[in-house]
This record gives structure tokens, sequence and C-alpha cells, in this order.
């Protein structure tokens, strides 16, 4: 039993090996011997200094606010060769859209036409053509879909194949999202059999996707007559739904807000000196100490906990635009909170992922299926 041999080992030889392999480590990070894994994020990257690898990390956000995209944006950056150049595996567990979802949503961007049509009228000639370049682009080996929720030793079982499969490979476990599992003592299990893998399989790796708390949004409106304070709109480790353990084992935990989904004119007020970083951002120019940032068009990322701090006045939020193409809208009213109908870019185009729900096949024991295209 390999956890005997390891308690055996305490007792022989050098007892702090794990000391000199974890500075081994680093000296091969030095001498580029060893690749940092990187998400391609960099509001993640640059609070993780040695990389990605045997990691746990969580991205939040309410509904409808990016964690899919995000989950999809972080597959494509790492299967990037011009991010990361070691061999990447991912299994990524679809608990919130299924993976014909996901597909569908696709085809609707290929084929420009409403998923609705889709399902109702069968392709054209030059449809055909677009599906098949589409199914062709979204079909990668490196990626596992499996949307099943698994639990327990179902669970152990699943990371453990997942592992032992092409062990010489880097893996990322990616589970959007973590509260499907709305029990506490489900979830906190579900991080801990996640944990005990990642002590025991260097190369593995976790990106977790969870909903904050709908407490966050009685902040944005206000309550009992008490007016919303811009101050207190960031999200906190407190507006983590349903359980601590997953700051507990955390090496990052990030938000994201989209104040348009919210019907927020403005976000939050931040203090203007600290977050000069964002002065794209702010609402306006007026020489007070703190302003209100803009909300049309962004989305914020805040980073509510990391683990390895260089330092503690480094500033944790951070915005981008969604779509750089549409013009900026100008704020009339000052330090006022508005509803406006929301506008929204055109979904992002996922360009990474292998639409398989068998864990069999999953795993490389299915035939090859070059010829799969159902026309």
């Amino acid at each position: 039993m390999q956890l005997k041999e390891d308690i055996d080992n305490l007792f022989i030889g050098k007892r702090n090996s794990e000391i000199r392999k974890a500075h081994e480590e680093i000296v091969a990070i030095q001498r580029k011997e060893k690749a940092i894994i990187k998400t391609g994020l960099n509001y993640v990257d640059d609070f993780l200094p040695n990389g990605l690898r045997n990691k746990m990390i969580f991205g939040g956000s309410r509904p409808s606010m990016g964690k899919t995209y995000n989950s999809e944006q972080v597959i494509d950056n790492l299967l990037n060769k011009q991010i990361n150049t070691e061999e990447i595996e991912i299994l990524r567990l679809n608990w919130e859209m299924q993976t014909s979802s996901l597909f569908l949503r696709e085809l609707k961007k290929a084929l420009n036409k409403k998923m609705k049509d889709i399902l109702e009228t069968p392709y054209t000639k030059n449809e055909q053509d677009i599906v098949k370049k589409t199914v062709a682009k979204l079909d990668d080996n490196r990626v596992i879909n499996f949307s099943r929720i698994v639990e327990g030793e179902s669970l152990r079982y699943l990371l453990e194949k997942f592992c032992t499969a092409n062990p010489h490979k880097i893996k990322i476990l990616i589970v959007d999202h973590l509260h499907i599992l709305q029990d506490k003592k489900r979830i906190d299990t579900f991080l801990g059999i996640c944990n005990e893998i990642k002590l025991i399989y260097p190369n593995f790796s976790m990106i977790g996707y969870f909903q904050l708390n709908r407490d966050l949004e009685s902040v944005w409106r206000g309550s009992k007559g008490i007016n919303p304070n811009p101050k207190n709109f960031r999200p906190h480790p407190g507006h983590i739904y349903n359980t601590d353990s997953l700051q507990q084992y955390a090496d990052l935990i990030y938000t994201m807000i989209i104040p348009q989904v919210a019907n927020l004119e403005l976000y939050a007020s931040v203090y203007r000196e600290r977050y000069g970083h964002l002065s794209d951002h702010f609402e306006d120019n007026d020489d007070t100490s703190w302003v209100r940032l803009k909300s049309f068009n962004r989305i914020y990322y805040e980073i509510i906990k990391v683990r390895l701090v260089d330092d503690f006045n480094d500033p944790k939020l951070f915005c981008e635009l969604l779509d750089k193409s549409l013009k900026e809208k100008n704020i009339v009213e000052k330090n006022s909170i508005k509803v406006s109908p929301p506008i929204f870019p055109n979904e992002p185009v996922f360009d990474s992922s292998k639409y398989n729900t068998s864990l069999e096949d999953a795993f490389g024991n299915a035939e090859d299926e070059d010829s799969d295209t159902p026309f």
C-alpha cells in the first residue's frame, strides 16, 4: 500500500525530503526545466507565482455572470501551446449545463441562427460544412466531458483513473458548478476527496466554479429602508454560499461581477489613489477620494482569497471590457443607481472541448470515431 510505504520512508534516511523536493522544484523552475502552468488569466496567474500545478482554485459569481464562459476561456488557454508547453489533459464535469446544451450554443453562433430554428430545421448543404468544421474544432481529445454527478467512492475512482491514465500529463479537473450539490455535507465531502487526490498526485489540479449567495444582490438593492452603499458592493468571503471548506482548501478564490446583469448603472465605489490601475473605468475625473466604477459593458474580477501573498497592499480588483467594439456609454446622473436595459455582447466562441459523456470512452477504451457526423 503506497501510504504505508510513504509512512515507512519517513523514518529512513533524510527526514526533510519534502523540503529538499520543494527546493529542487524551485531550482527546476529557475532553470526553465519545469514549466509554470498558467490559466492565461492575468488576474489569476499573477497571484500564482509557481503556477497552477497541484493547486485548487475557485471562481464564483451570481447567475449569468460568467462562470461557464470563464471555464471555457480557461480551457482554451490551458490548451494553447503559446501559453502552456506541457501536455495537459482536462476532465470537465458539466453539472450546470450539459454537453448537448453547450454544443447547441456553439452551433447557434457558428450558424448565426436561433437554437429553436436549428432544432426544427435540417441543415442545408452549406450549413453542413459549417457544422463539420464546428464539430472538428470542438472535438479535442485533450478534454474529457462528463455530464454526471459523481460523489464518494465513485468520485475517488473517477479521479484516480483520470490521474493514472497517461500519468506524464498535467491533469486538471474543472467543475461547473459546485453548488449544484446544494447540501453542505456533500460539498465538503467532494472537496475533501479532491484535496486527497491532490496530495497523492502532484500533477493534479482543480478549478471549481461556484455561486455567490443572494445576499450580495440585497446589498446592491438595499433593504428595509436602507439605501444601498456602493462602498459595500464588492463581494467578500461571506458571500460564498453554503460552505467554509471551499475557503479552507482553496489556494485562490476569485469572483466575477457583471453589473449590467443586476441592472446596476454604476458599480462599486473604490478609493481613487489605491485603484489607479482602474482609472479607465472611473465614472468621473472629479478630485474626490472615492470614485464609482462604470458598469456598461464591463466584468469585474476580484481576488478574495490568495494563499501565496507577496504584498497585502497589492490591488485585487480588476476589470475587462466585454466587447471592445462597443462605444462607451455616458453617465448623466452621478452617484446614483438606475435601472437600464442590459446590453450584452455576442457570446464568446469556445475553441477547445471534447463533447463526450462516456466515462469508458473518456479514458481511451472505446474505438476511434473519426466519421461520426450524422449526415
